[in-house]
């Protein structure tokens, strides 16, 4: 039996060492529009929710992630794990593929021969 598997993206605005990073733009796009792009291009991964916190801060990678259409789920700032547990219990996810925002260059055929081991 085929197992869904759903990609959670985990982002923020808050970042120790380069705030903002997930909306710096690489010719032209930001980043973390570039990775949910590149994750798309995955044949194994049927859906992506991207997990970010429910803070105020936040409301510029939500705007910018609604204007994609992509899936958000917001939770806990400060506890990434409740942050996971609470996207998977909404969207009723049993199989999750955990990716970090702030690698745009996640490579979807590497993605595709985890998903196959898994």
């Amino acid at each position: 039996m085929k197992k869904k598997i759903t990609a959670i993206v985990q982002a923020r605005i808050g970042s120790s060492r380069l705030r903002g990073k997930v909306l710096k733009k690489i010719n032209g796009k930001e980043t973390i529009i570039l990775l949910l792009e590149r994750l798309s291009r995955s044949k194994k991964i049927e859906d992506i929710v991207v997990a970010i916190p429910n803070t105020r801060e936040n409301d510029i990678l939500f705007n910018c992630l609604k204007k994609h259409k992509y899936k958000i789920f917001r939770g806990s700032e400060n506890n990434v794990l409740k942050r996971y547990y609470d996207c998977s219990k909404k969207f009723g996810i049993s199989n999750i593929l955990r990716i970090t925002g702030d690698c745009p260059l996640v490579d979807p055929k590497l993605v595709d021969r985890l998903a196959t081991v898994y």
